[in-house]
């Protein structure tokens, strides 16, 4: 939105410049520079108009040129999914990700990380760092999530049990045109009675 009011406000700007000039120089009684009045302003008329015109090609042509870009900008589709071992009838969380974009991801890296009011961990270590992801390629990846979370000193049960909140957060990054990209995707909630994760 600011890129579009820019060449407008430029065009605003020019435009008064070029009724101030001529304000000017229709005022002036002795105008010894420029002995004709009409053909000055009329050339001044000219050049602004040029000028503005060039304002909105030059902004065209941006706007054109970073729409191509972010077009070549790959886009992940992330979705949790709650299931439960067909053996053991443990929670397990899904992780499915897909890239939905006709671009691929050169350095994909997705992040997962469980926390409560005074304890954090991470489980990255679920996913390869810096993974390249074709076009259109799907994955998933599944878990136990409260024997992941245990092993790393989190019982996420114990501490949803004292009342507590436990939050599960996935974002991804990637750079694109030589910049890092970092996307929060979504964040869930444990319920302890239903044993599984709920959007927030």
């Amino acid at each position: 939105m600011n890129r579009i009011k820019i060449p407008v406000i430029l065009a605003i700007i020019f435009f008064l410049v070029m009724l101030s000039i001529i304000g000017l120089t229709i005022s002036q009684d002795n105008y010894n520079l420029i002995s004709n009045k009409a053909n000055f302003i009329f050339n001044i008329i000219i050049a602004t108009t040029a000028i503005i015109s060039s304002i909105f090609v030059i902004s065209s042509y941006i706007e054109t040129n970073n729409a191509f870009i972010l077009s070549q900008k790959p886009y992940l589709l992330i979705q949790l999914e709650n299931r439960h071992n067909v053996y053991t009838k443990e929670p397990v969380t899904r992780i499915a990700y897909t890239n939905i974009s006709n671009n691929s991801f050169e350095d994909l890296s997705i992040n997962i990380t469980i926390h409560s009011d005074d304890k954090k961990i991470n489980c990255n270590d679920l996913f390869n760092r810096n993974m390249y992801m074709a076009s259109r390629d799907s994955r998933i990846r599944d878990f136990e999530v409260l024997n992941i979370s245990l092993n790393k000193g989190f019982d996420i049960n114990n501490i949803t049990n004292q009342g507590k909140s436990v939050k599960l957060k996935v974002s991804y990054e990637f750079t694109f045109l030589n910049r890092l990209n970092k996307i929060n995707v979504q964040e869930y909630e444990w319920s302890f009675e239903k044993q599984l994760w709920e959007i927030l």
